[in-house]
Order: C-alpha cells, then sequence, then structure tokens
C-alpha cells in the first residue's frame, strides 16, 4: 500500500545539486581544471585578492615601529661594546690614557655600568691618577657588584692602603 503524503510534502527534498564540473560559489559550469577546487576563473581571482584582516595588519604596523625603535639605539650600543673592547685592549697593552678614553665613552652610554666604571678606576690607578682612581671606584663601593668586579676593586684599594701605610 503506497504512502500518501500531504500536497505541501513532495518525496524528495528539493535542493540545488551543483555538478562536479561547476564552480562552487556561483555556479558557473566554466571551472579552471588545473586546481584541485573547482572556481571559475573570476571567483578564484576575486578570493585570491581579498584585502588582509585588519588585525594582521595592525600587528604587522606594531612590530615594524618595535624594531625601529629598538633600532635606534642599536648604533650606540654597538660604538660602546666596540669602545669597551678597545678599552681593554688598551688596557692590556699598558695604554691608560687611550683606555680612559675609551671606557669614558662607554660610561656615556651605560652610565651605571660597573665593569666599565671598575675598568675605568683601574686604568686611573695604574696610569697613575690614584686621587682620581679614589673617586671613581668609590662610586662602586658598597653596591651589589659582580665578583669580578669586586675582586678588582679590593685589590686596588689594598694597593693604595699599603702605599698610604694605612692598616
Amino acid at each position: 500500500m503506497p504512502q500518501v503524503l500531504p500536497e505541501h510534502v513532495s518525496e524528495t527534498p528539493r535542493r540545488t545539486v551543483i555538478p562536479e564540473t561547476a564552480c562552487k560559489i556561483c555556479s558557473v559550469p566554466y571551472i579552471e581544471e588545473e586546481y584541485a577546487f573547482p572556481l571559475c576563473w573570476d571567483c578564484r581571482r576575486r578570493l585570491s585578492r581579498r584585502e588582509f584582516p585588519r588585525v594582521i595588519k595592525m600587528v604587522c604596523a606594531l612590530m615594524l615601529m618595535a624594531v625601529v625603535y629598538a633600532g635606534s639605539y642599536y648604533p650606540d650600543t654597538l660604538r660602546a661594546t666596540a669602545a669597551y673592547q678597545l678599552g681593554q685592549r688598551a688596557e692590556r697593552a699598558g695604554n691608560f690614557g687611550q683606555a680612559i678614553q675609551e671606557y669614558q665613552t662607554v660610561l656615556e652610554t651605560y652610565p651605571g655600568s660597573p665593569m666599565a666604571l671598575a675598568h675605568l678606576g683601574i686604568s686611573y690607578y695604574r696610569g697613575g691618577n690614584t686621587l682620581q682612581a679614589i673617586w671613581v671606584l668609590g662610586a662602586l663601593w658598597g653596591q651589589d657588584n659582580p665578583k669580578e668586579v669586586a675582586h678588582q676593586v679590593n685589590d686596588i684599594f689594598n694597593e693604595i692602603k699599603k702605599r698610604a701605610g694605612v692598616k
């Protein structure tokens, strides 16, 4: 016995079936066959030329600004690094006048650097300017300095005490 359906309901739902050889977006029968996903030329161009989302543009702009900001400090850092290395070479060679100039260049960029202050004070002392060495090394006294700096400063102060005859 066949089933009787009301008039407004059909046995098969009406759906538009897009054939495999038609564009999935606009149903044009002409597709670009060299691609796996069937799209017509117009739909493929429209989808490939979509604008970047604003969030991506904003993130890229912020990253670019951060790189430019960081890059503005790079020359000073590079100059200070080169000056520190030149100061160490001059100090090892016994050219304390040049070492003092190089360490002062480092301190222009990094005024609180304990390593640069220690080497500047040591260069003053080794160059014969004991009062200037005491003044510079005194800035390091009582601060939390790296062990290497603390040992060097203590050695210089011990030498100064021995020369002065102070116990």
